[in-house]
């Protein structure tokens, strides 16, 4: 995986994780809601059942007391009109209950409400024996009566057995929370720990081996300098004595006769040309050992391509190539002239060697505007790059050439590159290679 896919995944990861993390503390707070809402109508349902069973309990007793005092003797309007407004409440109590009852509650009300009837039933034909007999007759209320105690013991207890089921089923909630806790943790825990490894593969890392590459690239550059240093103070002590010996050499030929001396005369031509490969050689290390930095004017481009081919033409003709110019569009751009043409002579040379040894050699020079940008193309006809040498090509000392140095192509690359723009190897075949040194329009 590229370090792109590397981020875009750890990105995706920790959005999921984000989002798990968020559904997992809202279903906690859910949970512990619904627990805490549990809990309160747990305790609410405590209080009315207890309350319920009180307050009922409390009715009856008065109730039952009520109908003895009515039974105890001469059976009054008052005893009977307490009697039947304590019925009536009583009844009234059990018939609108202050809390809903379900289940074996609800059965358990409707026996309570089912022996008050038989209970207010049986107090009236109890209160309806003479008296003598009325004594004899009272477990006739006092059954009932008990009845009802026992009812409504057992609607209590149907309450108590709901508030069981309230507590049981918050245990069951927590203990469904801390199950779900438990698997969330052992689940996101390793994907966690694939997260910091991704964040580390996609971001640490790179900037790690990015800040190795910095000290290895300075370390290399330190290097360079110094090897340019001891290359540039070298080729400039070898480039005097050079000198020294072209003069003694063009002297010499002036003192030799080439027609009574052919051998020493040829001699002599080979020493120049020898030293000439030197002198070329020395400073093409100059050049690459001291680049000078670009002298920005401002230039017209038709009037710098034509010059160079005016300049350039003749040259070109002695070795036998014949240097066209082709499309050149005129506009004006700021650059160095001089390393331009010395980058451009450079493609030409390379393009009149690569294409001198056939009949019909060629070269095209070109100018050409491209919206924010300026190409310089020179096109061959010679054989082409080799595919082995395409992709060393601009590297220092990479050559075909007999003799040649190989830094023509890394002195052009470097004057553009200095100009803000660069030199590619545009196209290249059996039929020739296009070589195109581009430039910012600035």
């Amino acid at each position: 995986m590229t370090i792109s896919a590397w981020k875009q995944a750890a990105v995706a990861l920790a959005l999921s994780l984000l989002a798990a993390a968020a559904g997992l503390v809202l279903l906690i707070v859910l949970r512990l809601r619904e627990v805490e809402q549990l809990r309160g109508l747990a305790h609410e349902e405590q209080e009315i059942g207890l309350r319920f069973h009180r307050d009922g309990a409390a009715l009856m007793l008065d109730l039952h007391s009520a109908a003895l005092r009515l039974g105890d003797g001469e059976v009054s309007l008052g005893k009977q009109d307490q009697y039947a407004v304590l019925f009536a409440r009583t009844e009234a109590f059990f018939r609108h209950p202050p809390v809903s009852l379900t289940g074996a509650e609800a059965t358990s009300l409707e026996e309570v409400q089912k022996d008050l009837r038989i209970y207010g039933e049986q107090v009236q034909s109890w209160l309806a024996l003479p008296d003598k007999e009325r004594l004899a007759g009272v477990m006739r209320a006092d059954e009932p009566f008990r009845e009802m105690l026992r009812d409504l013991q057992s609607l209590r207890d149907a309450c108590g057995a709901r508030l069981l089921d309230r507590v049981s089923e918050m245990r069951e909630s927590m203990h469904e929370m801390q199950w779900r806790v438990v698997v969330a943790a052992v689940v996101m825990a390793p994907l966690f720990g694939v997260l910091l490894w991704m964040i580390h593969r996609g971001w640490f890392q790179p900037l790690q081996e990015q800040a190795a590459l910095v000290e290895h690239a300075k370390t290399a550059r330190d290097e360079m300098a110094s090897l340019s240093s001891l290359a540039a103070g070298l080729a400039h002590e070898i480039r005097n004595p050079v000198g020294a010996l072209k003069n003694r050499a063009y002297a010499l030929s002036l003192l030799v006769d080439a027609e009574l001396q052919p051998k020493v005369a040829a001699q002599v031509s080979s020493m120049n040309r020898e030293l000439d490969r030197v002198e070329h050689i020395v400073g093409d290390f100059l050049i690459y050992a001291r680049p000078s930095e670009p002298r920005i004017i401002e230039c017209a481009l038709a009037e710098l391509v034509d010059t160079f081919h005016h300049d350039h033409q003749a040259e070109m003709q002695e070795r036998g190539v014949r240097f066209e110019l082709g499309v050149v569009e005129d506009t004006s751009f700021h650059a160095d002239p001089d390393l331009l043409r010395q980058a451009v002579l450079n493609l030409i040379r390379n393009a009149t060697e690569a294409c001198g040894g056939r009949a019909d050699g060629r070269v095209l020079l070109e100018a050409l505007v491209l919206e924010r940008r300026i190409v310089l193309a020179v096109t061959d006809n010679g054989p082409g790059v080799p595919e082995d040498l395409q992709e060393r090509l601009f590297k220092p000392f990479a050559t075909l050439k007999r003799g040649g140095t190989g830094l023509g192509l890394s002195i052009s690359r470097s004057i553009a590159r200095r100009h803000g723009g660069d030199l590619l190897l545009a196209s290249t075949s059996a039929e020739g290679t296009r070589f195109e040194l581009r430039l910012p329009r600035v």
